[in-house]
């Protein structure tokens, strides 16, 4: 989309074209230049809970269309074709970026991925028809016992990351475990316990508050 204003033109571009569908590579960079030499405490990614949108099926229908395309076009028309292709059905899967962000940060400690099947894909984010069913499945999904040990985890460490950061940079933390944290065994249970119904507010000072 290019947008004029006076005699200045500005050039806007949808980035899940490009691959940002998921903006964990891009949030953490932008992290570290505005807090340089903090060191990250947590990374939360939050996906849609949608499959892929390039499953088995979307591909092959988009691969059936480019088949039945004339054949008499262009050899320019047939660069673009090849371009087209090669972004639709690779670019828009969030869950590449989760893949290679596990493999690089998970044995660190500070990379979570909250992304519960709902177990369907053909399905609008606008649409509010299959809220309860949606509910049920992230309910389902929390009470399993490996979400439960991985939500008590993230629950542990973002209040470390929260008490070890007061008195220092914002936001980021520290990795440092404070010894509040570890005094009170019982926060982590205590907050996970709460998960199927919680409250999550943003305050000021740029955490979050549950």
């Amino acid at each position: 989309m290019l947008v004029k204003h006076s005699t200045t033109e500005f050039e806007f571009r949808d980035p899940g074209i490009l691959g940002f569908n998921n903006p964990t590579h891009l949030a953490r960079r932008e992290a570290s230049r505005l807090w340089k030499g903090a060191q990250i405490g947590a990374i939360v990614s939050l996906g849609t809970g949608l499959v892929a949108l390039t499953s088995p099926t979307s591909t092959s229908a988009l691969e059936s269309a480019f088949e039945k395309s004339s054949p008499e076009i262009t050899t320019r028309e047939m660069h673009f074709k090849s371009i087209i292709k090669r972004l639709s059905l690779n670019a828009v899967d969030s869950e590449r970026v989760h893949d290679a962000t596990f493999e690089e940060l998970t044995y660190g400690g500070i990379y979570y991925r909250l992304n519960p099947s709902v177990g369907f894909s053909a399905a609008d984010l606008l649409d509010m028809s299959h809220e309860s069913h949606v509910e049920d499945s992230i309910t389902k999904w929390l009470d399993a016992p490996q979400q439960k040990q991985i939500i008590q985890e993230l629950a542990s460490k973002l209040y470390r990351v929260r008490q070890a950061s007061i008195g220092s940079l914002p936001f980021l933390g520290m990795a440092a475990t404070s010894q509040r944290a570890d005094e009170d065994d019982s926060f982590p249970s205590r907050l996970a316990g709460g998960l199927q119904s919680p409250s999550v507010t943003v305050e000021a000072d740029g955490f979050l508050h549950i």
